[in-house]
C-alpha cells in the first residue's frame, strides 16, 4: 500500500509549526525595540508631584507672571521675569523638554540680566514642539512654569 500525504495534513502541520515560530520571532523583535520613556527617573519624579503642583500654583498666583516667547528671527527663546520682587536672588533652571525624545532635552541654569531677562539660542534644537519648564526659587518659595514653544 502506498503512503500518501494529504494536502490538508500538510497544511495543518505547517500552521502548527509556523504559528509558534512567528510568535517567537515577534517576541524577539519587540524585546529589542528601544522604548524611549518620558523620563528615566519616573518613580522619583512621581514622589515630588505634590511639591511641583504647589510650585505651579504659586507661579500662577504671581501678580506679574514670567513670559516665555520664541523669536523665530533669531531662533532663540526669550525668558522675561520682569519686575518680580528680589529677582536678583532667584536661583533656578530652564529645561527644554522634547515630548517625542527625552534624549534631546536640554537643561540650562537661570542667569538673568539686569532687566530680569535671559535669551537661550536654539539653533541646534530640532524643529517641532518643545516644552519650556522653568523652575526657580525665590524668598524660600519654589515656583514652576511650563510653556510650549514651536521651533
Amino acid at each position: 500500500m502506498k503512503s500518501r500525504i494529504h494536502p490538508w495534513a500538510l497544511g495543518i502541520s505547517l500552521v502548527v509549526i509556523a504559528f509558534p515560530v512567528a510568535i517567537i520571532a515577534v517576541a524577539v523583535l519587540v524585546s529589542n525595540i528601544d522604548l524611549n520613556l518620558v523620563s528615566r527617573d519616573y518613580n522619583e519624579k512621581d514622589s515630588a508631584f505634590q511639591d511641583k503642583m504647589d510650585a505651579r500654583r504659586r507661579a500662577e498666583a504671581l501678580a506679574e507672571k514670567p513670559v516665555v516667547a520664541y523669536d523665530p528671527s533669531t531662533r532663540s527663546c526669550v525668558l522675561r521675569l520682569g519686575a518680580l520682587p528680589a529677582w536678583r536672588n532667584i536661583r533656578g533652571t530652564v529645561r527644554f523638554y522634547r515630548i517625542s525624545d527625552s534624549r534631546m532635552d536640554i537643561q540650562k541654569d537661570l542667569s538673568l540680566d539686569r532687566d530680569g531677562s535671559q535669551v537661550f539660542p536654539l539653533q541646534t534644537l530640532q524643529a517641532g514642539q518643545w516644552i519650556v519648564q522653568l523652575s526657580w526659587e525665590s524668598g524660600g518659595e519654589k515656583y514652576y512654569l511650563e510653556e510650549r514653544i514651536f521651533r
